[in-house]
C-alpha cells in the first residue's frame, strides 16, 4: 500500500532540513568573516590611530627599541618660574603617563571630564611664567596652553587628545625615548 500524502511530507521535510542547512551554514559563515573584519578593524585602529602613524627618524637598524633614537634634551630648556626646583622632563613624562592612563585604548569617550580639567588648570598653573629656551618648544608650549585652556573651560574631547599627542611626541624627543612612534605634531624635534 503506497500512502502519498507520507511521501510528499517526507519530500517537503527532506527540502526544508536541506534548506536548513544551506543557512545555517551561509549564516555561520557570515558570522565569522563579521568576526575576523571586526578584529583587523580593531587591530588597524590600536596602530594607526592610538599609536600614531609617523615615525621620527629611524637608526636603520632592525631593532632599533635597544638603541637611542632620541637623545634627552638639557633639562634647563625649560625653568619653571614658580618652582625652579621643577623638572622639566618630569614635568613632561608625567603628563604624558597621565594621559596614557586616562585616554588611551578607547578611553577618550568615557573619560571622568572633572579629573581631565583638574589636570588642565595644574598645567596652565605649571606653565605661568615659565622661561623656554628653544622656540620651537615654547611654540608646542603655546599649543598645549591653548589645548589646556580649552579643556578646562569645557569638556573639550578633541582638545584632550591633542594635549596627549603633544606631550606623547616631546616625551619621545624631549626625554630621549628610543620608541619612534610620534604623532608628527610638534614642533620641536629634539637638538642636534
Amino acid at each position: 500500500m503506497y500512502n502519498k500524502g507520507s511521501s510528499e511530507k517526507g519530500v517537503r521535510y527532506m527540502k526544508f532540513f536541506k534548506r536548513y542547512r544551506i543557512i545555517t551554514f551561509l549564516s555561520a559563515l557570515m558570522l565569522a568573516a563579521a568576526v575576523w573584519g571586526g578584529y583587523k578593524v580593531v587591530s588597524y585602529l590600536k596602530n594607526h590611530e592610538i599609536m600614531g602613524t609617523q615615525s621620527s627618524e629611524k637608526t636603520g637598524d632592525a631593532d632599533s627599541s635597544k638603541k637611542v633614537v632620541n637623545k634627552p634634551v638639557d633639562k634647563s630648556l625649560i625653568v619653571f618660574s614658580n618652582a625652579p626646583d621643577k623638572d622639566s622632563h618630569e614635568f613632561i613624562g608625567s603628563m604624558h603617563e597621565f594621559y596614557n592612563d586616562t585616554l588611551c585604548y578607547g578611553k577618550l569617550e568615557t573619560a571622568d571630564y572633572t579629573e581631565q580639567k583638574d589636570k588642565a588648570n595644574e598645567i596652565l598653573e605649571d606653565l605661568k611664567g615659565i622661561t623656554i629656551k628653544d622656540e620651537n618648544l615654547a611654540k608646542d608650549m603655546e599649543e598645549i596652553r591653548t589645548n589646556a585652556k580649552k579643556v578646562a573651560n569645557s569638556d573639550n574631547r578633541g582638545a584632550m587628545k591633542r594635549l596627549h599627542r603633544l606631550f606623547h611626541d616631546l616625551d619621545i624627543y624631549f626625554n630621549g625615548y628610543s620608541y619612534h612612534e610620534v604623532f608628527g605634531i610638534t614642533a620641536f624635534r629634539g637638538t642636534e
